[in-house]
């Protein structure tokens, strides 16, 4: 019975009845709650949780839930425009038939709409990324930064300084950026834990300083100059991480102190590899300045480098979104996010239902896992807590549920 309901407040949300839908279904869920409280069956709920039927409405409330706040680009709800958020039309707006009488004929086009035979054109999406050979997205360090680096580290090879970025990913596809395209222009801060240097190239290696962004490289680093000339151009530097991380260097790069209290520092050869020649080099552990830089994640194609500014912004991105990203399960909504996306052109408008079942189950497990962020996801709203049915109505409902099945 339960699985019906969750289905139909699915139907509701994939034809637009956002409200609707929300509202029936965290009346439900607080009743259930409610009643398992007041009841003290605890034993019950836990057994009612296991059933494949419950499981499932479960799946479809979380889904209709998330999709009546999420998601106007999958099921034509409000995509980041609060005036379409509202769950009731205003008090003054008249009757569905009166405002049907005041249309126009059928057979006769509304005034401000193109004649039937004046062609289309298709409007292109708000925000999109075309790959390009040679973009990538990085960290770009502030000027206090890269000044910073300069000062701590100066250019080994004045000729060729860098000190700018951070890579994050080269050359990423369309989809890439634009999962996390929400990130673009935001400020990340950057914790430098040590510094490497060879005859080549010299390179800071670091930490961000937070878990939704993550550097495609192995070893995350910033280039501060490079000899120059094939294959030692700024790309070496990250040559130059994986080439000390064959050798003993390597236990130095997140280790602060060594068994005698001294900071780890590692120099010798390292041998030849492929087209780099044999070299001297060096590693010292720095994580003890605490020393940290600060930038602006950006794709290279839009950043301005004198203006230290970056000119990508996505337009709409609708605020739950921003919140469900903002937290510990941002990867989870993500996917969840782009499946049913991916199911918003089926004709069977509650395909996103079954084949997101997964996504959706690994994400409510995540949020549920984690409610020092989401916690307001269970609370109910002034007027759901008003609509709720009292314990022992709750209680009388359930029990003849069960009954039943």
């Amino acid at each position: 019975m339960r699985a019906a309901m969750a289905m139909r407040a699915a139907r509701r949300v994939a034809a637009g009845e956002a409200g609707l839908a929300r509202r029936s279904l965290t009346r439900r869920t607080l009743a259930t709650a409610t009643t398992a409280e007041s009841a003290g069956s605890a034993a019950t709920a836990a057994t009612s949780v296991r059933r494949p039927n419950v499981a499932a409405a479960s799946a479809a409330a979380f889904a209709a839930i998330f999709s009546a706040g999420a998601l106007g680009s999958g099921f034509g709800l409000f995509g980041g425009r609060a005036e379409s958020a509202a769950d009731e039309p205003p008090a003054d707006e008249p009757p569905a038939d009166e405002v049907a009488a005041d249309e126009p004929p059928a057979d006769e086009p509304p005034a401000d709409e193109p004649p039937a035979d004046e062609e289309e054109v298709a409007k292109p999406p708000k925000w999109d990324y075309v790959p390009s050979e040679g973009d990538y997205t990085a960290v770009f360090l502030d000027e206090a930064s890269m000044e910073k680096l300069r000062a701590r580290f100066p250019p080994l090879f004045p000729a060729n300084p860098s000190y700018d970025h951070m890579t994050v990913i080269f050359e990423p596809t369309r989809e890439q950026v634009l999962d996390h395209d929400d990130l673009l222009s935001e400020n990340f801060t950057l914790h430098v834990i040590g510094y490497a240097q060879d005859e080549h190239c010299q390179s800071v290696l670091v930490e961000i300083g937070s878990p939704h962004l993550e550097s495609a490289n192995k070893y995350a680093h910033i280039t501060l100059s490079y000899k120059g000339g094939e294959p030692y151009e700024a790309k070496y530097s990250n040559v130059l991480f994986h080439r000390l991380a064959a050798t003993d260097a390597k236990k130095s790069f997140y280790m602060l102190k060594n068994a005698e209290g001294q900071n780890l520092y590692w120099n010798g050869k390292l041998p030849e590899a492929g087209s780099y020649e044999p070299v001297r080099a060096s590693f010292q552990n720095v994580e003890d300045e605490q020393m940290t830089v600060t930038g602006t994640y950006c794709l290279k194609s839009t950043f301005d480098k004198e203006k230290r500014t970056c000119g990508y912004k996505r337009e709409n991105e609708c605020a739950f979104c921003k919140f469900m990203k903002g937290g510990p399960c941002r990867n989870e909504f993500i996917a969840w996010e782009k499946c049913v996306n991916e199911s918003k052109d089926s004709e069977d408008k509650d395909a996103f239902v079954d084949r997101c079942a997964p996504q959706t189950i690994v994400l409510k497990n995540c949020v549920d896992s984690h409610p020092e962020y989401y916690f307001m996801l269970d609370e109910p709203s002034d007027a759901d807590a008003a609509e709720a049915p009292e314990p022992a109505e709750a209680a009388e409902s359930v029990e003849a549920s069960e009954a039943k099945a």
